[in-house]
């Protein structure tokens, strides 16, 4: 049959007729006019002799190595324009020097190289070209010279381990995709570069155990996926300030309380998610919250914005280590299940606020000794405060008490 170049080309709108039959030429074989094509065509050569080095394929079977990814080029996509952007990143930077330059720094001459800005890779935009998975070509020519990976707005449903060369990347997209898994490489090869991974709106419900090795991981997108909970091994990624989880099914948020360098959350959309955990009290620098309506802390909380929400909090996950909370003077109507779930208190203090009930599951706090329930609104007390049998002071004066 004729060559891979010629039975999927397509004019591009910035080359003209004559051009693009040169590079088909070129990849045939043929001389024009006594002479190569111009540097596409040195590129474009020297990515297949790449691929035969690396594959151990012959120079004269490219039209086989093209064929690998046939069935992933946009309708009308030639092989040569499929190989552009990373041939580009590759010849820009010289594949083979950047590899040994690289390779004879360590990780911390690495890291401080990137961040002088002397070092500039490139980044490579694979986005809208109705993928369906992640080509071969996409880790063997890339490798150490390209910073930014976009693959944004595919088809792919899976990320391979070959991701493990990619392992000076510092930015991975895979938003809009329909990827179900991430590999355990991605936090075994990637961790020391890693800074912003976007994996929102797929179809992933987990992360693998070593996703907590991303150290320098500083920005984690997973909106519109399937979990049930900010997974555990989120809060492994000490250096994380940008968490987004919005239009997931997240019920608990827990892990999150170790993120104390956490700058940016958002969780609207997780209908199920009734409590914003106390542990988020150590989250200090957290200045833009985004969350549906929510039980706990109750609307007199979170209500009044995000700075008396994130002192709410902050208070009662010191009442951990205290075991004495001080809620008194927040114009609260109702105690909330959160509260009475921290079974470690000795001392609670709700007095001046405007508690119309006690709800019954304060006898959950079997180990108060002191319950201050000064200047509410209270008409009763529910029988459940007799089981509070470690009580030696309760104060419920200036109430409407009728009888206990």
């Amino acid at each position: 049959g004729e060559g891979f170049g010629r039975t999927r080309s397509a004019p591009c709108d910035f080359r003209r007729a004559d051009e693009e039959e040169e590079e088909i030429n070129v990849l045939e074989g043929a001389e024009l006019g006594g002479r190569r094509s111009s540097a596409f065509a040195v590129e474009s050569e020297g990515a297949y002799r790449t691929l035969r080095d690396e594959l151990g394929l012959e120079w004269e079977t490219e039209q086989a190595v093209g064929n690998r990814v046939a069935d992933q080029l946009v309708e009308g996509m030639s092989y040569v324009d499929f190989l552009r952007p990373f041939t580009t990143a590759a010849f820009a930077y010289g594949r083979e020097g950047r590899q040994e330059y690289l390779e004879s720094l360590s990780v911390a001459e690495r890291r401080k190289l990137r961040e002088s800005g002397e070092d500039q890779p490139a980044t490579v935009d694979l986005s809208r070209r109705n993928l369906r998975k992640i080509p071969l070509e996409a880790y063997l020519l890339l490798g150490p010279f390209v910073s930014k990976l976009r693959f944004s707005r595919n088809r792919i449903t899976e990320v391979p381990v070959q991701i493990s060369r990619w392992s000076t990347i510092s930015s991975l997209l895979f938003d809009y995709n329909a990827i179900t898994h991430l590999p355990a490489s991605l936090g075994t090869h990637c961790c020391d570069f890693l800074t912003d991974l976007n994996c929102s709106n797929n179809a992933l419900s987990a992360l693998p155990g070593t996703f907590g090795n991303l150290s320098c991981l500083t920005s984690l997108m997973l909106s519109g996926n399937r979990f049930t909970a900010v997974p555990k091994v989120v809060g492994r990624c000490f250096s994380l300030k940008r968490l987004g989880m919005r239009n997931c099914r997240v019920r608990e948020a827990s892990a999150v309380g170790t993120l104390t360098l956490l700058e940016s959350l958002a969780l609207t959309g997780n209908k199920p998610l009734l409590h914003l955990p106390v542990e988020m009290g150590s989250c200090a620098g957290l200045t833009s919250l985004d969350h549906d309506p929510v039980s706990f802390p109750p609307e007199e909380v979170w209500g009044r914005g995000r700075g008396h929400l994130m002192a709410h909090l902050a208070l009662l996950l010191a009442a951990r280590g205290t075991r004495s909370a001080d809620i008194s003077c927040l114009g609260l109507r109702s105690l909330s299940v959160g509260v009475c779930r921290e079974v470690h208190l000795t001392h609670l203090d709700v007095s001046r606020n405007a508690l119309e009930r006690i709800p019954p599951c304060i006898a959950l706090l079997s180990s108060l000794t002191t319950l201050d329930l000064r200047s509410n609104a209270l008409s009763a007390l529910p029988t459940a405060v007799g089981h509070l049998v470690n009580i030696t002071h309760m104060d419920a004066s200036s109430n409407r008490l009728e009888a206990l």
